[in-house]
């Protein structure tokens, strides 16, 4: 297994290799900086405008315009800013067409042309929320893509939308990035699936005519139609891509469907490709292209390169074949979702000057253009449920009359098939382990790198993609499969999304500038004057003048001769993590420090606390998701406990995935867990009852049958490999079951129950510990779908209760899975995981003499309350609900079809306010709880 320090050690040697000749591997010293005197929010794309200004997109819709003054080496000021709402004052819609309050957009693509008196700004954005995963459909506009010029007049910004209507997915990939030449617009139209099929996680969307490419927008023709205005009167615009004649909705006078062009309704209203429109397929098959170049080279002119966002493992497969033709119905199972190839690949095009529209195809799916009359639409809904729809006369899933949006004429079979990462199918020329996306092309003379490709990758890397005499030659060293192996030149954790570059006889020539989303901040990467790196590797010199040494820099696997390139260290005190003991600085060394990256160790961690394990949010701990810390056996230093390299942490999927679950455990006197992340929580016996909860995403166990000790669920604790309560889906004999273990000072306890199916649930599971502080009683609980099911109580003890307590440490809170003795490893996901209120209803039967007979939970509630019997032998109860008038409103009765099933009472029905609830039992039992609905 493949671990933190062995990478380094490989890195390392590799870069001893390359100091041979003690010349850096970007050709040149670099030395860094952050743009000061600006206030940014998530800044997505960047680029500087012939006015000599720098123009930077938010992800909120705002764009700033920096006038910008370097006062010397390393020391650049943002003399003044203007700010630009109009974009993010874009109304957006539901998926229906209706209106959807708030001022927001998301914007990831900025063009800037014109010139110094003129400027002239190109800019993509879309539909603000983001939905899949657990959050499910959340009702954005699949057509809210827009493509808006923004211009001068009498000194005034205005804008004009030139094209409404392009495809937008349920999470976060949209219309991004672009480039001009001539009149025309290349755009990076990013997908609405995984690898082309319709899956659960991505709300069984299927990709639509004009997603998943990149297209060719025809400034000329869109720029000489007439301009109108929307409906607030304060939006004009000039093109809408005309949609499908949506069978659910009604049609105004002129023949299309109210609210046109906005939403796409899960396809039935998705904009169409019309043969001689404006908007065309300039290459198919890319799943999420963020960024595009058209190379201006002197020798190596015209190459058009992008860089393709691969796929998620576990969030869906391929498509549908039958008899060798592709359709977009559900593949039951969602083969392939487990053994997509998630790389990033660099995408040779074509020559801008010879290249024909839809010659080149990247390998990502789309049925609609392969097979226009047959691939159909695949919907989910409340309204109509799960649904291929293939018949436009159906009378109760029927397709738009004028099915399909793609001119038969116009199909390319290519688009059926998916390319995977490494084969000999897939054409693209060098591959990248991490999120990479934006990229431009180096112009300034003065280096070595003149006319390469830069490229920024999430996890905090810019990599130089050495370019050749020919276009489809890269000269970067690889693997096999064409994965890079030249090391990237770290920045730290910045996740930077975008990089442009200064040209020959441009203002800052030769300097490089990164929109670092997860900071907020622009970095800056200047070349330096040259060094003489001559000390050699393991020397205490520190030739690059960054502040670490040769011999560090040499063991961390950073470039000694590049200033620019430097060691992480979490507490910036100029002494890496690799050989810091201390790495938070909170005086606890790292070998016994339970959250190595929270200096306050869990107190600064409050009830609520929600972490979406979405794109660097919160913006802390490992991979920015919150988690500060790794269950720690006190021996293993904690950068060996995990494997950054066999993860996907956050990103657009909004989930971290282990892609091999490790065979280390915490079991007893194993103490080897790996990837164990936790965080700590302030809370103490007083804070009142509060509930745990993380959910987890299918397909558990690669969808194959689980064998020995094989689990993945989420634990609570006092933060080490001895103390704690752990809830996992388990291996369970192979027939697979949840699993509640309970262990103090590294002696365990083990409940097992089966599952309430004879199969592994197919659907998202959500573990919850509902805890009452006060007596360090847990209240163990998992929801399988819509249902839900409990554990006995546990009384904490020992470690884990003075966790709970906080008479000891705060109470780590953290996720966990294992493949002790399998030999074999799987994928595993988990999509949230929080802390919240709770309130615990523990109520008793008359003339019982226990101290809790019933839990109800959660309470206040939206729309179910479940009921918990600590009896579960007689669960037949008849339910009345009266309001506080005492006035008996609703009557229901719940079974007992399942031992051990909470029942869920169905209160959504109810108007706000406080209700009572008497339950009555076959033995003449009764019982009364107060509860709230919201």
């Amino acid at each position: 297994m493949k671990n933190l320090y062995s990478f380094l050690r490989t890195a390392s040697s590799i870069l001893i290799c390359s100091l041979i000749n003690l010349v850096s591997v970007f050709g040149q010293n670099f030395t860094n900086s952050q743009l000061k005197n600006i206030n940014l929010n998530n800044p997505t794309s960047l680029q500087f405008g012939p006015d000599g200004k720098l123009y930077i997109a938010q992800q909120d819709g705002q764009i700033k315009i920096a006038t910008i003054q370097r006062n010397g080496p390393n020391d650049y000021t943002a003399t003044s800013t203007e700010t630009i709402t109009l974009v993010r004052d874009i109304p957006n819609h539901n998926d229906d067409g209706t209106y959807a309050p708030g001022k927001k957009r998301q914007v990831t693509g900025i063009l800037v042309e014109g010139d110094a008196t003129n400027p002239i700004i190109y800019i993509t954005s879309s539909d603000s929320r983001i939905g899949a995963g657990s959050f499910g459909d959340v009702n954005l506009c699949t057509n809210s893509g827009v493509i808006s010029k923004l211009y001068k007049e009498s000194g005034q910004w205005k804008k004009i939308d030139l094209v409404r209507g392009l495809p937008r997915s349920e999470e976060n990939h949209a219309t991004n990035g672009l480039v001009k030449y001539g009149n025309k617009l290349l755009v990076c139209q990013g997908g609405g699936t995984n690898s082309g099929a319709p899956s659960a996680l991505w709300t069984y969307i299927t990709e639509y005519a004009l997603s998943a490419a990149i297209l060719e927008v025809d400034l000329a023709t869109i720029e000489a139609l007439p301009t109108l205005t929307d409906s607030t009167g304060k939006n004009p615009y000039k093109y809408d891509i005309p949609t499908l004649d949506d069978p659910t909705r009604s049609n105004k006078p002129d023949g299309t469907d109210i609210f046109d062009p906005w939403g796409g309704n899960d396809g039935l209203n998705q904009t169409k490709i019309i043969p001689g429109g404006p908007v065309q397929i300039y290459a198919g098959g890319f799943r999420n292209p963020y960024d595009i170049v058209v190379t201006k080279h002197p020798s190596r002119s015209g190459r058009v390169y992008s860089i393709d966002n691969g796929p998620n493992r576990n969030w869906g497969g391929y498509p549908v074949k039958e008899n060798g033709t592709v359709t977009n119905k559900y593949p039951a199972g969602e083969p392939g979702s487990l053994t997509v190839g998630n790389f990033d690949g660099l995408e040779y095009i074509g020559n801008i000057n010879t290249y024909q529209p839809g010659e080149y195809y990247a390998g990502h799916p789309t049925p609609i253009r392969a097979n226009p009359s047959g691939a159909g639409l695949f919907t989910n809904d409340s309204v109509h449920g799960s649904k291929w729809r293939n018949d436009n006369s159906d009378p109760n899933f029927p397709l738009p009359i004028d099915w399909p949006p793609v001119p038969e004429s116009m199909k390319d079979i290519r688009e059926a098939d998916y390319y995977d990462a490494g084969t000999t199918a897939d054409k693209s020329l060098i591959y990248f382990e991490q999120s990479t996306n934006g990229m431009c092309e180096y112009l300034y003379s003065g280096n070595s790198m003149y006319g390469d490709i830069l490229a920024v990758g999430y996890e905090g890397d810019i990599f130089r993609i050495k370019t050749s005499d020919d276009p489809k030659v890269i000269l970067n060293s690889k693997k096999p499969n064409r994965v890079n192996l030249d090391k990237g030149w770290s920045i730290g954790d910045a996740k930077p999304l975008d990089i442009t570059a200064q040209a020959d006889g441009e203002i800052f020539e030769g300097s490089i500038w990164i929109a670092s989303w997860g900071k907020s901040r622009i970095d800056i990467f200047e070349p330096g004057a040259a060094i003489e790196c001559n000390s050699g590797p393991n020397s205490p010199n520190d030739d690059d003048q960054d502040g670490y040494s040769n011999d560090e820099e040499t063991k961390t696997g950073t470039d000694p001769c590049n200033g620019a390139d430097k060691p992480t260290d979490f507490d910036a005190d100029l002494k890496g993590d690799l050989l810091d003991d201390d790495d938070d600085n909170d005086g606890i060394k790292d070998i016994v420090d339970l959250y190595v990256r929270d200096k306050d160790n869990g107190s600064s961690t409050t009830i609520p606390t929600h972490y979406a394990l979405f794109n660097y949010d919160p913006g802390t701990g490992f991979f920015g998701l919150g988690f500060t810390g790794l269950m720690t056996n006190y021996k293993t230093d904690y950068l060996n406990l995990y494997d950054p390299y066999n993860m996907i942490a956050g990103g657009a999927a909004g989930a971290l995935t282990l892609e091999g679950v490790t065979p280390g455990d915490a079991f007893e006197d194993i103490n080897t867990q790996m990837n164990g992340f936790q965080f700590g929580v302030n809370a103490d016996k007083n804070s009142g009852t509060y509930v745990v909860s993380a959910a987890i995403l299918p397909s558990y166990f690669n969808a194959e049958t689980p064998i020995d000790e094989q689990s993945q669920g989420i634990f609570i604790g006092n933060g080490d490999q001895d103390n704690y309560i752990k809830l996992v889906i388990n291996s369970n004999g192979g027939k697979g079951g949840i699993a509640l273990v309970t262990e103090v000072n590294g002696k365990a306890t083990t409940v097992q129950n089966d599952l309430p199916t004879a199969t592994i649930p197919s659907e998202a599971i959500v573990f919850q510990f509902h805890i009452d502080p006060a007596t360090a009683t847990v209240y163990p609980r998992y929801q399988i779908g819509k249902t839900a099911y409990s554990f006995d109580p546990v009384i904490a003890s020992g470690k884990t209760k003075g966790a709970i307590q906080r008479s000891d440490t705060s109470l780590a809170v953290g996720i966990i899975s294992t493949s002790r003795n399998a030999n074999s490893t799987f994928n595993a996901t988990w999509d949230y995981i929080e802390v919240e209120p709770s309130i615990i209803s523990s109520i008793k039967w008359n003339n019982s003499s226990s101290a809790s007979d019933i839990l109800a939970y959660p309470n206040p509630t939206k729309d179910i309350i479940n009921i918990s019997l600590k009896d579960k032998t007689n669960q037949n109860c008849s339910i009345k609900i009266f309001n506080s008038m005492s006035q008996s409103i609703k009557e229901t009765t719940v079974g007992s079809a399942n031992s051990g099933l909470d029942f869920p009472v169905n209160v959504s029905d109810l108007e706000p306010g406080v209700y009572f609830m008497q339950l009555l039992n076959g033995d003449a039992k009764s019982a009364t709880l107060k509860f709230i609905k919201q």
